[in-house]
């Protein structure tokens, strides 16, 4: 989900210091948005061995209004299973999300990133 959208209100009054002719404004809000995203998942079995390989590989770049959005995710994993119904996963998990762009008056870029190991327990149903 993208968590931001542009909307603009009128005021009927007039702002210290601004345009008396120019009372409309974007602000940010909260709204959710869904939007679609690619990706690629493959999972071999190895055989007499209870061991699965996996890995996952999605994202999306968008352009919306004057800003670049990019989000990709990477997620190796090996796993064991334990029952048939429960397994042991160990993996690598790389997730970026990147945005640049125009907000408003503001020019902002900004990238967060979270990437290593993990390890879990696994219930398939």
């Amino acid at each position: 989900e993208l968590n931001f959208a542009n909307f603009s209100t009128s005021l009927d009054e007039d702002i210290p210091g601004g345009d008396p002719e120019d009372t409309s404004y974007p602000i940010v809000t909260d709204e959710k948005v869904l939007v679609p995203m690619g990706g690629l998942r493959a999972d071999v079995d190895l055989p007499l061995s209870g061991l699965r390989f996996g890995a996952e590989y999605s994202g999306i770049s968008i352009d919306v209004d004057d800003a670049q959005i990019e989000y990709w995710d990477l997620d190796v994993n090996l796993n064991y299973a334990l029952m048939e119904n429960v397994e042991l996963l160990v993996g690598y998990r790389d997730i970026s999300l990147d945005v640049a762009g125009d907000f408003g008056d503001a020019e902002m870029t900004a990238a967060l990133g979270f990437n290593g190991p993990y390890f879990a327990l696994g219930i398939l149903f």
